[in-house]
């Protein structure tokens, strides 16, 4: 690891200029609050840079995924969370939280 890191700062270097130290990191977790049987949430970071994007909805925890985590340069690219959308059994989709049996 230390090589691969290395190896990114010298690129990293060339790229934005010998004297340019490498931006702070930024690390986000998420985790399922409350596991609502009657509704989906879904919801993605997205790298909007490189095209690519991380589920983060509840269809990606299980007893075994409680947390879902990424550290990231974020300076480096732009990058986003999705609106989230709950999407109720029967097919309605909110954009706001359900409460209480909504």
């Amino acid at each position: 690891p230390d090589q691969q890191y290395q190896n990114y700062v010298k690129l990293y270097q060339k790229t934005y200029g010998e004297n340019t130290d490498l931006p702070t990191e930024t690390t986000s977790c998420w985790c399922l609050l409350d596991d609502d049987f009657e509704y989906e949430h879904r919801q993605f970071f997205i790298n909007a840079t490189a095209g690519i994007a991380m589920n983060i909805s509840s269809n990606a925890f299980s007893d075994f995924i409680t947390e879902l985590g990424s550290t990231f340069f974020g300076t480096l690219f732009e990058h986003c969370s999705s609106c989230p959308l709950w999407i109720r059994n029967d097919g309605i989709i909110r954009v706001t939280p359900p409460e209480g049996g909504d």
